[in-house]
């Protein structure tokens, strides 16, 4: 899986961003810009954001922004412990005396030089004005660009040129801009001072203006350490450079070998460069060194912090949050209170259908009292009266009554007067009861149903003249 680094290195006059997709495979440079930050307008440093967005997309990427160094204040404190939490304790107590601002208005970080033959601690301690501060992050929050570190403008490059590359043990780090120009003295692959100043802009006098400094700065060097030094090399990159022939006329008057760096070349990680055309290292190499830091895991001095540190991802999305929260409450409330409704709906309807059966027992059989399980109850109730019906379904002879109905209909001829009033089904025979105009019907009658297969005897039970009817009950006898 692949993440987007943004490096946005912020100037006074100028912004530059790299945009590096890192992943397992290697680094890739997918995106770089470099916009001039215009002085006759008051909110120019918005507005070149804005043109740098248009260009550059910062959405899902992890920012890494640098500070002008030229509006921090530096400071070397040696602290007798080395513990970084005890160092941040004692260390605004530290600067107090050394600085021409209250330090309760100040944001301060620092930089640690230790060896462990070492007791003491020697750190850089690098202090801005909140308000200045203020004022930059305000315009990048507003433009919903929310940097997970804020450090110092060229201090990155320094780094990386320590963590990353082959370096002699003195070295000079300058990071030249238009106006203003800062210097990293390397010692032994540690940053031991930083100073920044203005510089001339005018290009015939911009080298002797730095090579000056840079020798006041190397002068005041050697006062603290009582020892003279020897410089190795001179790198220098920003986007102040001139042409080639800036190096070789510092050279001449530093009488120091100079070298200009190329960040992409130098810097020991295999970065692919997609977008090599518009690529200028003086320019954007700074902004390249803000994201290689990231992805090589180096610390850096940090400004987010306190009330300025990021806001964690329950902050940023705190509102979205409580509405999804609240949406799915109203969600819950709703289905718990179907729930009640359909429950309390279901055992109604439950108690009116018992309701219903006990009334249609009660009604079916009124002579039951004691009712425990009417549905049980009912099914007794209907397999006795089933046994007591006029026409059960089976006999035990496997003979259904329907077949005997449709003999006696066979057997018994039209002509004949009878009506049928009773038909008893059972194992061994059929008891049929009806009524007639004569004796002589109820004799012919017999006789005929006598001649049926299914019949093994008929037998005249009783026979009665009413009126002008004679009733008759005969007994048939079934061929078992």
């Amino acid at each position: 899986m692949s993440r987007k680094i943004i490096g946005l290195d912020i100037r006074a006059d100028v912004l530059c961003a790299v945009s590096v997709r890192n992943s397992f495979k290697g680094n890739w440079i997918d995106a770089c810009e470099f916009v001039e930050i215009s002085k006759e307008i008051e909110n120019g440093f918005e507005v070149a954001l804005k043109t740098m967005m248009d260009k550059l997309d910062f959405s899902s990427a992890y920012c890494i922004a640098s500070f002008p160094a030229d509006q921090i204040s530096y400071r070397n404190v040696t602290i007798p412990f080395g513990d970084p939490k005890k160092i941040r304790q004692v260390l605004p107590f530290e600067l107090e005396p050394m600085l021409p601002f209250q330090i309760d208005t100040m944001l301060v970080d620092f930089h640690t030089n230790k060896t462990p033959e070492q007791t003491n601690t020697d750190i850089i301690a690098a202090s801005i004005e909140k308000s200045k501060f203020s004022l930059y992050i305000s315009v990048l929050q507003s433009l919903k660009i929310e940097p997970e570190i804020i450090t110092i403008a060229g201090y990155t490059t320094a780094l990386c040129l320590i963590n990353l590359t082959d370096l002699p043990d003195k070295v000079l780090f300058v990071d030249i801009e238009n106006k203003n120009c800062t210097i990293f003295v390397i010692m032994n692959r540690q940053i031991s001072l930083i100073r920044s100043f203005p510089v001339s802009d005018n290009p015939t006098l911009k080298v002797e203006s730095i090579s000056k400094n840079i020798k006041r700065t190397i002068s005041a060097f050697e006062e603290t350490l009582s020892n003279e030094i020897q410089i190795d090399i001179v790198i220098i990159t920003g986007h102040g450079l001139g042409d080639q022939s800036f190096e070789h006329e510092m050279t001449k008057s530093l009488e120091l070998p100079v070298e200009r760096l190329d960040g992409i070349r130098d810097i020991n990680l295999i970065i692919h460069n997609t977008k090599a055309s518009a690529w200028v290292p003086e320019k954007m190499d700074n902004a390249l060194a803000l994201s290689c830091i990231e992805i090589a895991n180096i610390s850096t001095i940090n400004f987010r912090r306190g009330e300025f540190a990021p806001k964690t991802q329950w902050a940023l999305y705190k509102k979205d949050f409580i509405k999804i929260a609240a949406m799915f409450l109203v969600v819950l409330v709703l289905m718990f209170s179907n729930l009640i409704i359909s429950t309390y709906t279901m055992e109604k309807t439950l108690k009116n259908l018992k309701n219903q059966i006990y009334t249609t027992f009660r009604t079916s059989f009124p002579e039951v009292k004691n009712i425990v399980d009417p549905i049980q109850q009912m099914k007794l109730k209907i397999e006795e009266n089933k046994k007591k019906s006029l026409l059960p379904i089976e006999s035990e002879t496997n003979i259904k009554s329907i077949d005997i109905l449709q003999v006696i209909s066979v057997y018994i001829p039209i002509v004949i007067d009878v009506d049928m009033d009773r038909l008893v089904s059972g194992p061994e025979n059929v008891i049929i009861s009806g009524s007639t105009d004569t004796f002589n019907s109820v004799n012919d009658i017999k006789n005929r149903l006598e001649q049926a297969d299914m019949f093994k005897k008929v037998t005249i039970t009783n026979a009665d003249q009413s009126g002008n009817r004679v009733n008759f009950k005969l007994t048939i006898d079934l061929k078992i």
